[in-house]
């Protein structure tokens, strides 16, 4: 490592131990059978422990966890955040769902694909309902596709994936107006035929995620676009009921009595904390007030060395991601090419995640995770090349700069300060700061940050008001097109203003070819020019750190599921 890395990896190090009370330090875990319960059940959201001295005396089994930022919303079709996602898991169901890493049946109960993978009819179980009682039908899924590719629709970011439905596409665009001339038909009530316009290795994946979940138009009718703001207009059929929303505090969830599988759900409630600060969720966990959380990096030595951290894959890439249409005086830079190489290559990625995260979390290297998989073959083994390093490479980097000045015509001494909009969490200022300290020593290069909430953030990135963003992705489903199918230019999740024609082309190619291999080269030749051209710079893997009692078991994980700790199956045992 270079002298200059180990000096910032001492100076973040110190930023964040000074900037954090050290929970736990003085205390031990608290014994779960020794937690005390307040007798007013009105008490500060967070602070009930009731739950779970009610669990260990075979009463109600409560599961008290947290997340940082409050859900955009929790209609399926209009919102992407992982806090939305979180909230959305439990609550809604799809044909199909991920379980200890494997598609395994969901409200469809078996299925069948033609030879030529075209057509895929689904069998839908006769007892799955909504909350309200209703059977759960072949309708109900026809409406939620079609509502996802509506051109008129709630949010266009999720329609292109109803592309590869027959007429999906046409039908978003307004070329054809017939709902009924998009490839998915209720045959009957359980029943539903879908037809694809080309094979898609990964469509069972696919509906395991929430843009493709049932929906009732009568509740998204009532509601209009209220709908999955409150507690009270939402309607799903998974295997919670959203009971509660205090906003900005907590999301309490009940058991769903009427669920198909009820059997198989063990908690009869999960409390939802919002808790933006990671050091104050660990604090909670210490005092017996949350059951489980994630360790802010400072504290992660501290429960290694007790035996207790537990390191979760989340599948989750973060990255810089570039306005290529900015409007700011940082515009010409913005949109070059080389100078994004520049950003990229002065970026000390292991010195970030050491002193930022210190949780696992690791470099990336390059755009599409290796622990992707193509077919059978990991994509590690298909795209070989590394583009970054680990370290910075500070000579390289500044050769990039030296032709993105040349190309726009700009001076050394007449680089704007670039804005650098990111969370505003402890650990996501933290963060800023590494990055702005050696974006300013490695390159001159000026960044101000702006530290805004979750879905401010995800606002301000669909109205392109950003000039660089700290953002970051989990996949919807395991394959590399996961990853860069986003980045086409119809895209609604690309906000990057990113248009490259052989680019698309060759994702085009990809979704129509069959051959594993062959597609794997399509894609391969996508990476690259993603690499060479593209609008994103990877930073870092994610991975969390967590800590939980000893009484949470089933706690599912896993690299592609709508949140990193699914609570869903999990049990209270005492």
């Amino acid at each position: 490592m270079k002298k200059t890395s180990v000096v910032l990896l001492a100076l973040l190090l110190a930023i964040c131990m000074v900037a954090c009370s050290v929970p736990g330090q003085e205390t031990t875990t608290p014994d779960a059978t020794t937690t005390t319960a307040p007798v007013d059940d009105a008490s500060t959201p967070g602070t009930e422990t009731q739950g779970s001295d009610a669990s260990a005396s075979g009463e109600a089994k409560v599961l008290r966890l947290s997340m940082t930022s409050e859900p955009s919303n929790l209609d399926p079709h209009d919102g992407s955040t992982v806090a939305t996602s979180m909230a959305r898991t439990p609550i809604y169901e799809g044909l199909v769902v991920w379980k200890n890493g494997q598609i395994q049946p969901g409200v469809a109960e078996s299925w069948d694909i033609s030879e030529d993978g075209l057509t895929y009819t689904f069998h839908l179980r006769d007892n799955a309902t909504w909350w309200d009682g209703e059977p759960v039908t072949a309708q109900h899924f026809v409406d939620g596709f079609t509502r996802l590719i509506d051109p008129n629709g709630p949010n266009g970011s999720y329609a292109f994936y109803g592309y590869m439905l027959v007429n999906g596409e046409a039908y978003h665009n307004g070329e054809v107006t017939d709902e009924a001339e998009v490839g998915i038909k209720a045959l009957d009530d359980y029943t539903l035929e879908i037809k694809l316009v080309n094979p898609v290795p990964y469509f069972l994946s696919l509906n395991a995620a929430g843009f493709f979940y049932p929906i009732r138009l009568d509740a998204t009718e009532e509601y209009g676009v209220e709908y999955g703001t409150d507690a009270d207009k939402v309607l799903g059929n998974g295997p919670y009921i959203l009971d509660e929303w205090a906003h900005e505090s907590e999301l309490v969830f009940t058991k769903n009595p009427n669920y198909w599988d009820a059997d198989s759900i063990k908690l009869d409630e999960v409390r939802l904390l919002i808790i933006p600060d990671g050091n104050t969720a660990l604090n909670m966990y210490e005092t017996g007030e949350l059951d489980l959380a994630k360790i802010p990096s400072a504290y992660v030595p501290q429960y290694e060395a007790e035996g207790t951290a537990l390191y979760i894959d989340t599948g989750t890439e973060w990255w810089l991601e570039f306005n290529l249409d900015a409007s700011s005086e940082g515009a010409a830079l913005l949109s070059n090419a080389n100078f994004r190489k520049a950003i990229g290559f002065a970026i000390d990625r292991q010195s970030y995640v050491d002193a930022v995260y210190n949780n696992g979390s690791t470099p990336a290297l390059v755009y599409t995770p290796g622990i992707m998989m193509l077919g059978n073959t990991p994509w590690s083994e298909v795209f070989t090349e590394d583009w970054y390093e680990p370290t910075a490479n500070v000579e390289k980097a500044q050769e990039y700069l030296a032709l993105a000045l040349e190309e726009t015509g700009t001076s050394p001494d007449a680089i704007p300060t670039i804005g650098f909009l990111t969370d505003d969490t402890p650990e996501r200022k933290t963060s800023a700061e590494a990055i702005q300290a050696m974006l300013a020593e490695n390159l001159g290069v000026n960044i101000e940050i702006q530290q805004v909430q979750s879905k401010q953030r995800f606002e301000m990135m669909t109205n392109g008001d950003f000039d660089i963003v700290f953002a970051g992705y989990g996949p919807d489903y395991n394959d590399p097109m996961a990853w860069l199918e986003r980045l086409q230019s119809n895209s609604g999740l690309n906000d990057t203003n990113f248009a490259d024609e052989e680019f698309d082309s060759l994702i085009a190619e990809a979704a129509q070819t069959v051959d594993e291999a062959a597609r794997g080269q399509l894609l391969a030749q996508a990476e690259k020019i993603m690499q060479e051209r593209g609008p994103l710079v990877p930073v870092f893997m994610n991975n969390t750190a967590w800590v939980k009692q000893d009484y949470v078991e089933n706690v599912v994980t896993g690299v592609i599921s709508d949140m990193e700790f699914n609570f869903v199956y999990a049990d209270i045992v005492k």
